[in-house]
């Protein structure tokens, strides 16, 4: 049903309750509603709503300020295109910082491997290493032959020692600062690799093909790992979310095929299960299962209700709800069901008041069964008084569970409304 019928329909009732001298109570809403009808019983519907195969919510790796914004909510961006940019100019400083330290390091390290591999700090030392051995292996002799005395041996074996162990800790201590600078180096470049890190940070390109969903950033803004800077979405592959009861979970299993419809566009698709929970969900009593399916032609939008039938299910002739009536909530979705008051034209299960029916038919008595007949006919009474009724809320566990055939499924309001709600409500029929 177009929105254009639907206000042709509101003004149509309130012309005719003028014209016979009623007004509508300014306490009771008018609301349009439509009767549910029978779904299919040779297959299975189920209520879902369409998510972006990949949906990616991208911050900066660091805090900064927002510099500039390249990307706007609707745009098509390819892997690699500049989104946004972080204000550089402290991590500029800080990367200079950190390369200036590097080259401190590598300057003393590259001295340091000098002077191991000349061996100009540790020669002297072993110079006067191998003089004391000579020297101690000449007086070994003299002292064999009794030219030295025992006191002069010792004193030249320990110039021996003294020189050896002096040219070990010069070669020691050469090698360990060739070390030390060597960690010095490497603790320098690591730091000149984080300021480099941080810096190219500073600028956000997109990862992959996509849309931009949302934009929350504007240059000036500080911004943190923490918080969303831009949500991307690749909708070339669509995920359809549904719920399936206990009974009729065994009869679906990865990779059966289904149907998916988009009661907004109208577009219909096919689809295959990609996955199937291993458990049932605690809040809706469930099975949660996905559905994917190609977006080729891009007529499904992230956040549309869709329709996903499968065939050869066993179906079960429940009632179904209008697409223009499906609303959602933190507890799923749901449709408001405006109940007819006691003693006015019309019932749930029939809301027509027509004899001999249980089957309700919105369109009786009106040309094309598109516009609604405000004087006679589903609806109202004669006269043109709208008819009063109760709003209550009913959630869609499992495609229209919880409707019945015939009930009165509310598609338009002039007010918002609320469970337990008094209105005035006119029958449209769904089928123009």
């Amino acid at each position: 049903m177009s929105a254009i019928k639907t206000l042709s329909a509101i003004i149509a009732i309130l012309a005719a309750m003028l014209a016979s001298g009623c007004s509508p109570a300014a306490e009771a809403p008018l609301v349009t509603v439509e009767a549910a009808g029978r779904a299919s019983a040779s297959g299975s519907t189920y209520l879902g709503s369409v998510e972006a195969g990949t949906a990616i919510n991208l911050s900066p790796d660091i805090s900064g300020k927002v510099a500039s914004v390249e990307a706007a909510m609707g745009d098509i961006v390819k892997s690699g295109d500049l989104l946004f940019t972080l204000d550089t100019t402290d991590f500029s400083l800080q990367y200079e910082q950190a390369e200036a330290a590097y080259r401190t390091a590598l300057a003393s390290y590259e001295n340091s491997r000098a002077l191991l591999n000349d061996q100009s700090s540790v020669i002297p030392s072993r110079v006067a290493y191998d003089e004391a051995i000579r020297n101690y292996m000449n007086l070994e002799l003299l002292f064999a032959e009794g030219a030295v005395s025992q006191s002069e041996l010792d004193a030249a074996k320990a110039r021996r020692d003294t020189a050896e162990a002096q040219w070990k800790a010069a070669a020691a201590q050469a090698k360990g600062s060739s070390e030390i600078a060597a960690a010095q180096l490497d603790s320098a470049k690591a730091a000149l690799e984080i300021a480099q890190q941080r810096l190219d940070s500073c600028t956000v390109s997109s990862p992959i093909d996509a849309e931009v969903l949302s934009v929350d950033i504007k240059p000036g803004d500080m911004i943190s790992p923490q918080a969303s800077a831009v949500t991307l979405i690749d909708v070339s592959k669509i995920i359809v979310r549904i719920n399936v009861t206990e009974s009729r979970i065994g009869q679906l299993y990865v990779g059966k095929p289904a149907e998916i419809r988009l009661p907004a566009t109208g577009a219909a698709m096919p689809g295959t299960v990609k996955g199937i929970a291993p458990g049932l969900d605690p809040a809706t009593g469930m099975f949660a299962v996905e559905i994917g399916a190609a977006n080729n032609e891009g007529k499904a939008g992230a956040g549309m209700t869709a329709d996903v039938r499968f065939e050869g299910m066993e179906g079960t002739g429940q009632a179904s709800a209008p697409p223009s009536a499906i609303r959602a909530d933190e507890g799923g979705s749901f449709v408001y069901i405006a109940v007819p008051d006691a003693g006015a034209a019309g019932s749930a299960g029939d809301p027509a008041g027509s004899a001999g029916g249980s089957q309700a038919d919105p369109s009786a008595g009106q040309a094309g069964g598109s516009q609604a007949n405000p004087s006679a006919g589903p609806g109202g009474p004669a006269g043109g008084k709208a008819t009063a009724a109760t709003i209550e809320k009913r959630y869609l566990n499992e495609s229209a569970a919880n409707i019945g055939v015939g009930e009165l499924v509310v598609t338009q309001s002039t007010a918002d409304l609320r469970e337990g709600m008094q209105v005035s409500y006119i029958i449209v029929s769904g089928q123009g």
